[in-house]
C-alpha cells in the first residue's frame, strides 16, 4: 500500500506524458492527504492533468470477485440495511431491490437516504423501498427506529454502516468510543430490539439472515476489557490508518458477536447468522482521515467539500487498486440471500471472497466472546436474550 500510494504521489504531482493511451485520466481535481501505517507517505491530486504511468498500473492488484449475479427472487421478504445510502449499503441495497424485496434504508442522514432511494428506483423500478433514520452512534436512535419498526417481520437484516480512521479519538451520543460504538454497540442493540421481527420471519417458513459487516482488519485487533473506550494514554493509536487500534477492536467484536450469537440460539430457530470481510473496498470510509474533506464525525458531512467532487476525485484514484463496491458486495448478498447458506450451513462463520475462512485466534475464542457480549449488554443495557 505505502508503495502505491508512493507511485500515486509520483504520477498526480506531475503533467503526464503527452500520450497515456487508455490510462489518460483528464483533470484531477480532489487534493487530499492519506497517511498510512503512520508513515508519511502522501497521496496529493492537484489540479493538473493526471496520469497513471503504465508501469505503475502494472503494479496495482486486479484481484476481483465474480460479477454481479441475479440474486434468487425475494418479493414478499422484507430485508433491513445499515448504511444503505452510499458504497456496500447502497450496492447491497440496489441488487436486492433488484430481486423483489422491501428494502428499508437506515440511515443516519434521511435526505441523503431519500436521494439513495430514487437512485435505486431509478435502476430496479422497484418502488417497494422505504428510508428510516437511525443513528447508531445513539442508543435512543436506535430505539426508536426498532419502535417504528413495530410488529413487522425482519428477513434480513444487513448491519452494514461503519465508521474507519478517525484520526482524533471521538465519542458516541451515550460516551462510547466512536468506532465501537457505531460499528459494534449500536448494531448489536439494533439486533437486540429486532429479534423478535427476526424470529417472525423465522417461524413464517423463511430462513431469516444477520449478516455482520466486518474486515480482515480484526485480526489486528483485540479487545481491550480493562480500557473498551481506549481511554488510556496511547491506547488510542495508528488512527489515520485502516490499522487504527479502535477501528480494529471493533471489527473484531463484530466477529466475535455472529460467532456468539449462533452460540446463544437455541435449536429450531432458523436465523442463520455470519461474518463478512468484503475487502478493500472503494467507498468513503477514508473520509475522517482526510483533512482537506473536514469530515464531521457526528454527522459525517463534508464540511470542506460541500458539492462532493474531492471525494468523487479521490474515488476514481482508489478505483485503480481497490474494489468496486458493487462487486464487494456478493459475498454478504449471498449470506443474505442464497438458499443453501442456511444456519447449518454458515453456523456464525466468517466469509472472505465467498468462503467461509478462519478468523483470528482471539475471534474463535468463546470465552472472549462470551465476555464481549456480556459487556455489550452492560454498556447498551439491553439483556439480549436470543430465544
Amino acid at each position: 500500500m505505502l508503495l502505491l500510494l508512493g507511485l500515486f504521489n509520483t504520477a498526480f504531482s506531475h503533467s503526464p506524458p503527452a500520450r497515456m493511451g487508455s490510462l489518460y485520466t483528464g483533470e484531477a481535481r480532489a487534493i487530499a492527504t492519506m497517511q498510512i501505517g503512520g508513515c508519511g507517505v502522501g497521496l496529493h491530486i492537484s489540479s493538473r492533468r493526471a496520469a497513471i504511468a503504465g508501469g505503475a498500473a502494472l503494479l496495482l492488484p486486479t484481484t476481483r470477485l465474480p460479477s454481479a449475479a441475479a440474486l434468487p427472487p425475494f418479493a414478499g421478504r422484507t430485508v433491513v440495511i445499515t448504511g444503505a445510502n452510499s458504497g456496500l449499503g447502497l450496492a447491497s441495497a440496489t441488487q436486492m431491490a433488484a430481486a423483489g424485496a422491501t428494502v428499508i434504508l437506515a440511515v443516519r442522514d434521511a435526505s441523503k437516504g431519500a436521494e439513495a432511494k430514487e437512485r435505486i428506483r431509478a435502476v430496479t423500478q422497484n418502488g417497494a423501498l422505504e428510508v428510516s433514520e437511525l443513528d447508531l452512534g445513539d442508543l435512543s436512535s436506535v430505539k426508536s427506529f426498532a419502535k417504528r419498526w413495530g410488529y413487522r417481520p425482519c428477513d434480513v437484516l444487513m448491519l452494514n454502516a461503519g465508521v474507519m480512521a478517525i484520526p482524533q479519538r471521538a465519542t458516541t451520543e451515550d460516551g462510547f468510543e466512536r468506532h465501537l460504538g457505531v460499528n459494534h454497540l449500536g448494531h448489536f442493540a439494533l439486533t437486540a430490539r429486532l429479534w423478535p421481527a427476526l424470529k417472525k420471519a423465522a417461524a413464517g417458513g423463511g430462513a431469516a439472515r444477520v449478516v455482520v459487516v466486518s474486515s480482515d482488519g480484526h485480526k489486528k485487533g483485540t479487545i481491550r476489557f480493562d480500557d473498551i473506550n481506549l481511554e488510556k494514554p496511547g491506547a488510542y493509536k495508528d488512527c489515520s490508518t485502516p490499522f487504527c487500534s479502535a477501528y480494529t477492536q471493533s471489527k473484531l467484536a463484530n466477529v466475535l458477536f455472529a460467532k456468539e450469537l449462533e452460540r446463544r440460539i437455541p435449536p429450531g430457530i432458523e436465523v442463520a447468522v455470519s461474518s463478512v470481510s468484503p475487502g478493500l473496498v472503494n467507498t468513503a470510509l477514508f473520509r475522517y482521515s482526510l483533512p482537506d474533506l473536514k469530515a464531521d464525525v457526528g454527522s459525517g458531512a463534508l464540511v470542506g467539500d460541500p458539492d462532493g467532487s474531492k471525494l468523487r476525485d479521490l474515488q476514481k484514484i482508489q478505483g485503480y487498486f481497490m474494489t468496486p463496491a458493487d462487486t464487494a458486495a456478493q459475498t454478504q448478498l449471498a449470506l443474505a440471500s442464497d438458499p443453501k447458506l442456511d444456519r447449518a450451513a454458515v453456523s456464525g462463520g466468517y466469509y472472505v471472497d465467498g468462503k467461509k475462512t478462519p478468523p483470528s485466534k482471539e475471534a474463535d475464542d468463546a470465552a472472549v466472546a462470551s465476555k464481549m457480549w456480556e459487556l455489550s449488554e452492560r454498556m447498551t443495557g439491553i439483556a439480549f436474550v436470543p430465544e
